[in-house]
């Protein structure tokens, strides 16, 4: 099974609602905050890291807010209207991962932090989700 099949395969409508039928709004993904990239050397670099605020810590280094990780994450149903109709006056940050918490951090939201989810190649998420003591989701 591919990448793309095992993520279109994944059911996140219970995510959507819960138990007594009212509508949760929000996010679920694999949740992860770390250093913002100065460097133009490196891949992931951010040209508008001042906006992340000052360096602090014993590091440092400046870093991002919680946000879903790139592999794979999911929107409710409602929140991905609200970025439809904003999206021309939603800034949009050098990585799309980023870029969707930085839209999302000022919303009332539920962010989900799914560990299913988690993973930094195509090969392991595959791996990942369809292991054994996940084939729900590679079944659905």
């Amino acid at each position: 099974m591919s990448f793309a099949s095992t993520v279109k395969g994944i059911a996140f409508r219970s995510y959507c609602s819960s138990a007594d039928g009212s509508l949760t709004l929000g996010l679920q993904g694999c949740m992860k905050s770390g250093q913002v990239l100065t460097d133009r050397r490196y891949k992931w670099f951010e040209p508008e890291f001042w906006r992340f605020g000052e360096a602090a810590g014993a590091e440092g280094q400046i870093n991002y807010m919680r946000h879903a990780s790139g592999q794979i994450y999911g929107l409710s149903g409602p929140v991905a209207k609200y970025i439809g109709r904003n999206g021309p006056i939603l800034h949009r940050f050098a990585n799309e991962d980023v870029t969707l918490g930085a839209w999302l951090v000022g919303l009332e939201i539920t962010h989900v932090d799914e560990r299913r989810l988690c993973c930094d190649s195509a090969e392991k998420c595959n791996a990942q989700v369809c292991s054994p003591n996940l084939h729900c989701l590679c079944n659905v």
